[in-house]
């Protein structure tokens, strides 16, 4: 695994890797217009629908640095590709924009957006807040059984 602070302009994928790419919403809201910049007119729609501005700053660099990302492997504008949503409701990148047979999968939770990039295969990543509050063992003995 290669930690980088910024990904290179041109990035390559082979079919034998995948990438997965982490950030943090505190880090990039500072770069709101820029972001909102990238986005389709269908993706700026939805920013509407937040009541808090951390959901708002969540989907904006969640979707707006997943442009980006992505035009960094095919080499094209951020502006140029459109998604699509298949039945289970994940983003696909939709034809002839995809002549790379580029997949990719993100998550957000709580303040963290993860990307996850494969060439010629669907990939999926996820990500949660966990909560560390409640007694586990309590928990535990009431939900499961001994064997358990």
């Amino acid at each position: 695994m290669v930690e980088r602070r910024h990904p290179p302009r041109d990035l390559v994928l082979s079919s034998e890797k995948i990438h997965v790419w982490r950030v943090s919403v505190a880090q990039h809201v500072c770069a709101r217009s820029e972001l909102r910049s990238v986005l389709s007119s269908q993706e700026r729609d939805p920013e509407a629908r937040f009541h808090f501005a951390a959901d708002h700053d969540q989907f904006l660099v969640a979707h707006g640095l997943l442009r980006i990302l992505t035009a960094r492997y095919p080499g094209k504008e951020p502006r140029q590709f459109r998604f699509s949503l298949n039945p289970l409701g994940k983003h696909n990148l939709e034809r002839p924009a995809n002549k790379t047979d580029l997949h990719f999968n993100l998550s957000h939770s709580k303040g963290v957006v993860l990307w996850a990039f494969g060439k010629g295969r669907q990939v999926g990543v996820d990500v949660e807040r966990i909560h560390h509050s409640g007694d586990f063992q309590q928990i535990a003995e009431r939900h499961f059984s001994p064997a358990e």
